[in-house]
């Protein structure tokens, strides 16, 4: 698993030669080795201690690592699935945070990015009031950038 880039196949094979009592045990410590010394991680091994969250169930621990991780928006975009259904609002939250992070920087690429977050904010329950209300604040707030406004324009 360490030597193969973390593959996921191997993170199984392993867990299928110990039974369910030893493996949490080699978990935690599997979970302890890419967290580091500090046990605050960093964001290259976040990733691969989601990918662990979602295999063992950890959706609470899962939910955590993605606020620690709430300024990197690709990062909640790619786990927000499997949290959306237990934590709706925690995870409408997220995307808020690190949509407005977003947002500070300018660019087309940036605001149809931006759109992209908003539409899946507003498949999530709840998520389409709080997209109303960020859509309002951008039009405030950036009033002056033309092309965000413009992309906005169908919300």
């Amino acid at each position: 698993f360490f030597e193969h880039h973390h593959d996921m196949k191997y993170y199984r094979s392993l867990k299928s030669t110990y039974n369910p009592g030893e493996w949490a045990k080699i978990c935690e410590s599997i979970l302890n080795k890419l967290k580091g010394a500090n046990q605050s991680g960093n964001y290259s091994s976040a990733g691969t201690v989601a990918d662990i969250f979602i295999e063992e169930n950890y959706k609470e621990r899962l939910l955590k690592l993605m606020q620690i991780n709430s300024s990197h928006i690709r990062f909640i975009n790619e786990y927000a699935g499997h949290l959306t259904e237990d934590y709706p609002d925690e995870v409408i939250r997220l995307f808020e945070e690190g949509i407005k992070a977003l947002a500070k920087n300018a660019g087309e690429s940036i605001y149809k990015e931006i759109v992209e977050y908003l539409k899946k904010m507003k498949k999530i329950k709840g998520g389409n009031e709080k997209v109303k209300v960020i859509v309002t604040n951008f039009r405030i707030l950036y009033k002056n950038r033309k092309a965000m406004m413009k992309i906005l324009a169908d919300f």
